[in-house]
């Protein structure tokens, strides 16, 4: 039923406590007329920063092992794949046939996978799409030409050189080679930052995003591949990394329903999503039988209920928002459980030890890569003993993958790359 609306990083703390639940507040985010910004958000104290969703073009990826590029696509900006050469035919760069070109997209259920980085070789481990990794240097090599179109309509040629010793250097330049420009991204000066922000009109990196300990949920436009339609802009919620979200529907009185411990939490980045609302012509409906459940940056579950959208006439996002506890889905009777995947990261041997676990129920370990396909994935019974299991990770390509383990009281992700 509708109503109408007129508007991983590992933690090994452990806390034998629950939270106590807050009365409920509502808020609002609003990204401005025609969705002209875009908000972080932070479940325990509100608005973090913003920015105007025009003032970049490409996002680079400033974690430790990150080497993801990601594209503004709603402001305007097209990337291809150059299908005719390598670096080494930069000077013999054109758009002839651009028309039959596939476009690049971002993921809209990773961060880690960007325009740049989501169409690697399968059949080499050391493919990052736009270069090849080399296991002895530990340097990404660019191997790749891009025809980019700006925001303005104007099209450049673009190459990702290298990324080594913790720096991104690229290069850039009109059609006819006019108007070069080499630029470097240093990781470091963007210390507890998730993406550094590059614009091609002042040709100047910004630092407008909070560290990524500070928030919780972006409020955006962002591009998402509906079947049939392909690309398409939709305004909505994307998840920080490491939150975890439970969807609960369908709900009879959601105000009413705080049963969070017991639902199915994801990570994919566009759990809340866009499509809580439809508009029927007139308006946004909102579902009203649906509850989402947050585990926020800092472990605490809030409760978030979506009330009412604005639309393009003034971009407000209203909801009401209740903390439920402190100490988040990991808790559980007596200790909490941990596990750790180590070395971290691995050349291709790697153990996981756990202990902790609820001796009463099964608990689901699963591995997915970097794009969701699961890689690993049993059951075991819980026990409170430290255990240790390989992983049979020897013959997987080099990346980040992720270990989700799910008993009755317990649910955990940890993050671990893979670099052979």
């Amino acid at each position: 039923m509708k109503k109408k609306s007129g508007s991983f990083l590992l933690c090994l703390s452990f806390i034998s406590f629950w939270g106590k639940a807050q009365s409920p507040s509502y808020d609002t985010v609003s990204l401005g007329s025609g969705y002209a910004n875009q908000v972080w958000y932070s479940l325990a104290n509100d608005n973090q920063a913003s920015q105007s969703k025009t003032a970049w073009d490409l996002a680079f990826d400033v974690s430790n092992y990150g080497s993801t590029i990601r594209i503004n696509s709603v402001a305007g900006v097209a990337l291809y794949n150059w299908p005719n050469g390598d670096l080494s035919n930069w000077d013999n760069v054109d758009t002839l046939g651009i028309t039959t070109w596939t476009k690049r997209f971002d993921s809209d259920t990773n961060w880690t996978i960007g325009a740049f980085s989501a169409y690697p070789d399968p059949n080499n481990q050391f493919d990052v799409d736009w270069g090849i990794y080399n296991v002895n240097t530990h340097i990404i090599s660019g191997d790749s030409i891009y025809i980019i179109k700006l925001q303005n309509g104007s099209f450049k040629k673009l190459a990702i050189l290298n990324l080594s010793n913790g720096i991104f250097n690229f290069k850039y330049a009109n059609l006819d080679g006019s108007e070069s420009q080499n630029k470097s991204i240093i990781k470091s000066d963007f210390s507890g930052k998730n993406f550094a922000y590059f614009s091609f009109s002042s040709a100047e990196t910004s630092n407008p995003e909070p560290a990524n300990s500070n928030w919780d949920l972006l409020f955006t436009q962002y591009s998402t591949l509906i079947p049939g339609q392909g690309a398409y802009p939709v305004s909505g919620v994307l998840a920080n990394q490491g939150v975890q979200i439970a969807k609960a529907y369908p709900i009879a009185d959601p105000n009413s329903f705080s049963d969070y411990s017991m639902q199915n939490y994801q990570t994919a980045m566009n759990t809340i999503g866009y499509d809580w609302k439809s508009f029927n012509g007139s308006g946004y409906a909102i579902n009203d039988s649906l509850v989402f459940f947050i585990q926020s940056v800092d472990g605490s579950i809030w409760k978030l209920i979506m009330t009412g959208f604005g639309g393009s006439a003034n971009g407000n996002f209203l909801f009401n928002k209740e903390l439920l506890s402190s100490t988040g889905i990991n808790a559980s009777q007596g200790e909490r459980a941990w596990f750790l995947v180590y070395p971290n990261p691995s050349q291709g041997n790697c153990s996981l030890f756990y202990s902790n676990l609820d001796e009463t129920s099964i608990t689901e370990i699963v591995i997915q890569d970097e794009t969701g396909r699961i890689t690993y994935q049993r059951s075991i019974l819980g026990n409170t003993e430290l255990n240790v299991e390989e992983i049979p990770c020897q013959n997987w390509s080099s990346g980040t993958y992720f270990l989700t383990m799910k008993g009755s009281k317990t649910i955990k992700t940890q993050k671990f790359v893979l670099i052979k």
